[in-house]
């Protein structure tokens, strides 16, 4: 079962896109996950979930890190939610996959 083979532990791989290397200055931008599943005895790449982020306010965002990550802030079609929404969210799945192996 997944959860033995983790120590109780559920894995998932989570990637973090932000304005900046400073983490008290820059602003997160993007916060992705990728669930794994476990099917017939193997890891398998599960559900993926993404949510672009407003810049919490007074924090920086880098012209360069704009750049490297390819991203327009207002790019008509970039919906962006609050960070503590998304969070939340995240949260929410990750408790339900969970609650899926326990």
């Amino acid at each position: 079962m997944l959860k033995e083979r983790f120590r109780k532990f559920l894995p998932v791989v989570v990637d973090l896109e932000t304005g900046g290397f400073d983490y008290k200055k820059n602003a997160i931008l993007e916060i992705a996950i990728q669930m794994i599943d476990e099917e017939d005895s193997r890891l398998i790449i599960g559900e993926s979930h993404r949510f672009h982020i407003e810049p919490f306010k007074d924090l920086i965002v880098d012209n360069e890190a704009l750049e490297f990550l390819k991203l327009d802030l207002n790019h008509p079609l970039r919906v962006a939610v609050e960070e503590e929404f998304a969070l939340h969210e995240i949260f929410k799945i990750i408790n339900k996959q969970k609650n899926k192996y326990e």
